[in-house]
C-alpha cells in the first residue's frame, strides 16, 4: 500500500473520539509506531485530543460526514495533496483494482500544493501553511445520458448546487461565487475525459474559502457565523445529487436567480480576442450573451471579467419615503399574519394599510424600526427590529387602530425583555441567495451586542427559513402560538 493510501486508511477510522495508536495499528495492520510516525506531521491541525488520537470537530473526513445518495460513497480524506483532482483519480485506480465502483468517489483534502482552477489558474487554498480553512474536494463521476446531453449546463449546476448548500453570495458565470462586494469566495472545475467521441468519466473539483480567505478574496465566514466545514460538505453533496441531474429548464431558472452577472459590464478573455459589453442573459446550453457595440455575443467559454466592481449593498436606516417598497415587502414575509396586524381582509388593502402605517413612527411597522438593504438604489431587503421590553408599547398603536376599525383580533406581543428582537426580514425575489438576508442579520445582531442582547426572532414551525438560521448560529429556546400558527422561538447568543 502507498503511503498516500495508507494514510488514508489511516485517517478513514479516525472521528471526534480520541483512539490509542496501538488500537489503530490493529485495524489497519501495521505498527504502533508507524502510526505514530504517520499522525505526527497532521497533530496540531486536523489531529488532536489527549489519550490518543481523534480528528478536530468540522474536519470534512469520511467519518464526519453522512453522504445520502451515490455523492460520496466513498469519501476520502487526506490532509494534504498535490491536486484533488489529480488524488481523485489515483482513488480511483486503486478502487477499481479492488473491483469496486468509483462513480461518486469524493476526495477531500485540507490542504492542495498544486491545487489548480479553470483555465490553467492555480488555485490559492491557504495562506502561509495555515491549512484546514477552507474546502477542497473533486468528485468523480461516470457519464450517463442525462449528464453528457446537460454537459455544457453542468459548470451552472455545480454553481447553484455550491449556492444553495452555502447560503450566501451569488454566481459570476459560469460558476464562481462571490460575495455582493465582488471578492471570490469559491471556485468549481469540469474536466472531462473522451472516447470515441463521448464522455466516459467527469471530474469536478471545488474549492471554497470557508474560516479565511487569501488576500483580495473573501471566506464565507464574513456572511456565516460558525461554519462547520464537515456539515458544509454534507450540504453541498446533497445540493449537487439534486442538481447535476436536474432538467436544463431548471438549472438556467435556478442559475438566473442567484447570479451577480447579468446586467453587469463584462470583459471576456477569449483565446484570440477580447470581447466587451453587458451581460444581459443566458443562453439554453448555458452560454453567455453580452451585448457589445457591434451586436450580440453568445460566449461559450473563456475567462469572465466584472468590470469596475459589483455594486456594494448598503445598509441603512429606513425612511418615511420607503413606505411603498417597504409595504411589499413586508406583506410577501408576513402574509396573512400582515392582515392580522392590520385589520384588513385582503392583500391589497393590507399593502395600503402598511405603506400608510411606514410611515408614522412608534409602532412596530415603522419605519423607526427598519433598515433597508439596498444596491445602486434598488432596495432589495429590510429588517424590522426592536428591544424585546418595547413590544408591548410598539403593538399599542396596533391595537388601537383595530378597536377603532372595529376588529376583534388579539395582538400578541412577540419581543421578550433582554433580546433584541426580529420582528420580519424580507428579501426581494431577485435578490434572494445573494447575501441580502444574511448581511441584515449581521448587521442586526452587531447591533445586539452593543445592547448586549441576543437576536431573537420568531419563525414559522415546518419553514425552511429555520435550517439558515441554524447554519447562522441561532439556536431553539421555546415555542409560540401567534395568529393560529405555531412559530419556533430562536436566538442568536451575543
Amino acid at each position: 500500500m502507498t503511503t498516500s493510501n495508507l494514510l488514508a486508511e489511516l485517517f478513514s477510522l479516525l472521528d471526534t473520539t480520541p483512539q490509542s495508536a496501538e488500537t489503530l495499528a490493529e485495524r489497519l495492520g501495521i505498527s504502533a509506531e508507524e502510526v505514530r510516525s504517520h499522525l505526527a506531521p497532521w497533530q496540531g491541525g486536523p489531529v488532536t485530543g489527549q489519550g490518543g488520537y481523534a480528528l478536530r470537530p468540522g474536519t470534512p473526513a469520511s467519518r464526519l460526514v453522512q453522504a445520502g445518495g451515490i455523492l460520496g460513497r466513498p469519501l476520502v480524506y487526506v490532509p494534504q495533496t498535490d491536486s484533488t483532482q489529480n488524488e481523485v483519480l489515483r482513488q480511483a485506480v486503486r478502487w477499481q483494482q479492488e473491483g469496486r465502483s468509483a462513480h461518486g468517489l469524493v476526495v477531500v483534502a485540507d490542504d492542495q500544493t498544486q491545487g489548480r482552477g479553470r483555465r490553467g489558474h492555480a488555485w490559492q487554498s491557504s495562506m502561509q501553511g495555515n491549512v484546514g480553512q477552507g474546502l477542497l474536494l473533486s468528485i468523480l463521476l461516470h457519464s450517463d445520458p442525462q449528464l453528457a446531453q446537460n454537459l455544457t449546463l453542468l459548470p451552472l449546476a455545480c454553481g447553484v448546487a455550491v449556492q444553495a448548500a452555502c447560503g450566501v453570495g451569488g454566481l459570476k458565470w459560469p460558476n464562481d461565487l462571490l460575495r455582493a462586494d465582488g471578492r471570490k469566495m469559491g471556485g468549481m472545475l469540469l474536466e472531462a475525459e473522451w472516447s470515441a467521441g463521448q464522455v466516459q468519466r467527469l471530474v469536478l473539483g471545488i474549492g471554497l474559502n470557508v474560516l479565511s480567505a487569501p488576500p483580495g478574496a473573501a471566506a464565507l465566514s464574513e456572511l456565516t457565523a460558525q461554519v462547520n466545514r464537515a456539515q458544509l460538505l454534507q450540504r453541498l453533496l446533497s445540493e449537487l445529487e439534486h442538481w447535476l441531474w436536474q432538467s436544463a429548464e431548471h438549472i438556467l431558472a435556478a442559475w438566473r436567480r442567484v447570479n451577480l452577472t447579468l446586467g453587469q459590464q463584462v470583459r471576456v478573455q477569449l483565446a484570440s480576442e477580447v470581447v466587451e459589453g453587458q451581460a444581459v442573459d443566458i443562453g439554453p446550453g448555458g452560454e453567455l450573451v453580452v451585448e457589445t457595440s457591434q451586436g450580440r455575443r453568445s460566449i461559450s467559454g473563456g475567462e469572465v471579467e466584472l468590470v469596475g466592481t459589483v455594486n456594494p449593498l448598503t445598509i441603512r436606516p429606513a425612511t418615511p419615503a420607503d413606505a411603498l417598497q417597504a409595504a411589499e415587502l413586508i406583506l410577501a414575509a408576513n402574509g396573512e399574519l400582515a392582515w392580522h396586524l392590520t385589520g384588513t381582509q385582503s392583500a391589497e388593502a393590507a399593502r395600503r394599510a402598511l405603506a400608510e402605517l411606514f410611515g408614522h413612527a412608534g409602532h412596530r411597522l415603522s419605519y423607526s424600526t427598519a433598515l433597508i438593504a439596498e444596491r445602486a438604489g434598488e432596495v432589495l431587503g429590510l429588517a424590522l427590529a426592536y428591544p424585546g421590553e418595547d413590544a408591548v408599547r410598539l403593538d399599542q398603536p396596533l391595537r388601537q387602530r383595530l378597536q377603532t376599525l372595529g376588529r376583534t383580533e388579539q395582538i400578541v406581543s412577540e419581543g421578550l425583555s433582554g433580546e433584541y428582537y426580529l420582528d420580519t426580514l424580507a428579501v426581494s425575489a431577485s435578490a434572494r441567495g445573494q447575501g441580502v438576508g444574511s448581511a441584515l442579520l449581521q448587521h442586526l445582531q452587531q447591533q445586539g451586542r452593543r445592547q448586549g442582547r441576543p437576536l431573537g426572532l420568531l419563525v414559522e414551525q415546518g419553514n425552511a427559513a429555520q435550517r439558515l438560521y441554524e447554519r447562522l448560529g441561532f439556536v431553539v429556546v421555546g415555542e409560540q402560538r401567534l395568529a393560529g400558527h405555531s412559530y419556533v422561538r430562536m436566538r442568536w447568543q451575543v
